[in-house]
């Protein structure tokens, strides 16, 4: 069955177009990232220590920005004052794991519960203490 799959694909020509286009892609991108990346480097060298500490702080901030943004969202979303989320799941049939039980649920504060592999378990911390794999029960 598996032997069938391989076959199909290595004899279909849009795989190998696919792969060489791939493989033009990164010979292309890994260089000229890397050439970039020593440039920036050789740039911020050169550069005094002030003007060097902002030009960081700046790519730090263009960098971190989407996560912390994407954050918010979730937050936001999840609130279980009035997110989009909470709302849903309230509105939703209860056949669907939908109902009234949702309403108020914080999906950011919910402690999770302790599991035998868990750190906050007594066996859990005994475990990872020695290295040994923690039991399921």
């Amino acid at each position: 069955m598996g032997g069938a799959n391989f076959s199909a694909i290595l004899s279909d020509p849009e795989f190998w177009l696919s792969l060489r286009i791939s493989l033009i892609f990164a010979a292309v991108v890994v260089p000229l990232t890397l050439l970039t990346g020593t440039l920036v480097g050789l740039l911020l060298n050169r550069l005094g220590p002030k003007m060097a500490a902002f030009v960081s702080s700046t790519a730090m901030l263009a960098w971190a920005t989407p996560a912390v943004s994407a954050s918010v969202i979730f937050i936001w979303l999840t609130d279980p004052d009035g997110g989009v989320v909470d709302w849903a799941l309230a509105k939703m049939p209860s056949w669907l794991g939908g109902g009234a039980h949702w309403a108020g649920f914080s999906w950011t504060n919910a402690p999770l519960p302790p599991t035998p592999c868990s750190p906050r378990s007594w066996s859990g911390r005994a475990s990872l203490r020695r290295g040994l794999p923690c039991s399921p029960g």
